[in-house]
């Protein structure tokens, strides 16, 4: 195994459509990947984890993404789906490989900052292809919503719909004198 050659990846997701995730329903993201190394990238596995953390430490989903060869510079996308276990944020972070080293009855263990594969080692970074993708951090995120969520969105639309009509009749009967006639009109229909 040659340790000596370093390849640089920049990772981000895209969901593209739906831009709103809904509970329970799968929707396709796109892992965009592109080669921002000197050096042609011989293609490997990248492990995505997938996570709710407001559900807890058993909601974790491991998606392991092949990518294939890239050139310096090139940008690939490759498509998976998921579906959110509940309302709230899904998160997308990189499954780093992990050693242990045992201190007497103490076991630590220590996860590498790049991934090793039969070439050398990748680095992943961010999109802005500065800043690091270091074990435990987040590239990317989606936030889902409930029904419950989206049908409350509803009803809120369709109330400001209602009132906007309601001022405008109001609007109309006291331009045009038919206020009493207005007034009647909601008395006997118990409104007021």
């Amino acid at each position: 195994m040659n340790d000596q050659l370093t390849y640089k990846l920049s990772l981000s997701i895209d969901t593209r459509n739906p831009k709103l995730a809904i509970e329970g329903e799968p929707y396709d993201f796109f892992l965009r990947v592109k080669n921002i190394g000197d050096i042609d990238f011989p293609g490997a596995k990248i492990p995505v984890r997938i996570f709710w953390p407001t559900v807890g430490s058993g909601s974790t989903v491991n998606n392991p993404i092949e990518v294939d060869s890239l050139s310096p510079g090139e940008v690939s996308e490759y498509n998976s789906e998921v579906t959110p276990l509940v309302a709230g944020f899904t998160f997308f972070s990189i499954n780093f490989p992990a050693k242990s080293a045992r201190y007497g009855i103490t076991t630590h263990i220590n996860y590498h900052d790049h991934l090793k594969i039969e070439q050398g080692k990748v680095l992943l970074f961010l999109e802005d292809e500065r800043r690091r993708l270091l074990p435990g951090m987040v590239f990317g995120k989606v936030q889902a919503r409930s029904h419950g969520e989206l049908l409350a969105q509803q009803e809120v639309y369709y109330a400001q719909k209602a009132l906007r009509w309601a001022i405008i009749a109001f609007a109309a009967a006291v331009t045009f004198g038919l206020i009493d006639v207005l007034l009647t009109i909601l008395f006997n229909m118990k409104i007021i």
